[in-house]
């Protein structure tokens, strides 16, 4: 999919492929309703790594026992400075 050639427009083809996938019905009542729920606002949809990076720092911070950093880190493949940040930053969210 191209993300920036001149003319590309990213919206019409996520229309054009809503209408394919769901059928012309289906689609058009999709697409009614998105425009509903969210025309005039900005909106800013994650990729699906924004969206697993999310769901691994759920899971890390569920199996944090307070002292386990680096066995998370081994785990997920990250750093124990990085775990500290992700369970640390849910602690001040907390506050």
């Amino acid at each position: 999919m191209p993300r920036y050639d001149e003319g590309y427009d990213p919206l019409q083809e996520w229309f054009t492929s809503v209408l394919t996938d769901f059928g012309e019905a289906s689609g058009t009542a999709i697409i009614h309703s998105f425009i509903a729920h969210l025309g005039g606002c900005r909106i800013s949809i994650p990729d699906f790594d924004d969206l697993s990076r999310h769901e691994r720092d759920r899971k890390i911070r569920a199996a944090f026992n307070g002292v386990n950093y680096n066995e998370l880190a081994e785990r997920f493949g990250i750093s124990a400075r990085w775990i500290r940040r992700i369970v640390d930053g849910e602690k001040s969210r907390k506050k």
